[in-house]
This record gives structure tokens, C-alpha cells and sequence, in this order.
């Protein structure tokens, strides 16, 4: 997932709606990264 031009408010009215946490968050802020699989508890970000 990646927030391209959006808000620090943006973000993190999405890093609520999805419990993100604050690494996923801040990899999502910065677009145009080698992609990765990451794996918080339960969850897998791609």
C-alpha cells in the first residue's frame, strides 16, 4: 500500500483504520521503493 501525496493526517488516519504499525506506516509514506513482504504478528504487508 502506498499513500502517494497524501497527509501526515492521511497516514495516519490510515494507520488506525488498518493497525498498522509505525514501521508499515512509514513504509507506506514513501513511494517508489523496491517492493517487500513483511510479516507484523498475523499480518503480511506486501
Amino acid at each position: 500500500m502506498v499513500l502517494r501525496d497524501g497527509t501526515e493526517y492521511g497516514l495516519r488516519q490510515m494507520q488506525r483504520e488498518f493497525s498498522m504499525n509505525n514501521l508499515a506506516a512509514e513504509d507506506a509514506s514513501h513511494g517508489l521503493q523496491r517492493p517487500n513482504i513483511e510479516e507484523c504478528g498475523d499480518t503480511m504487508f506486501f
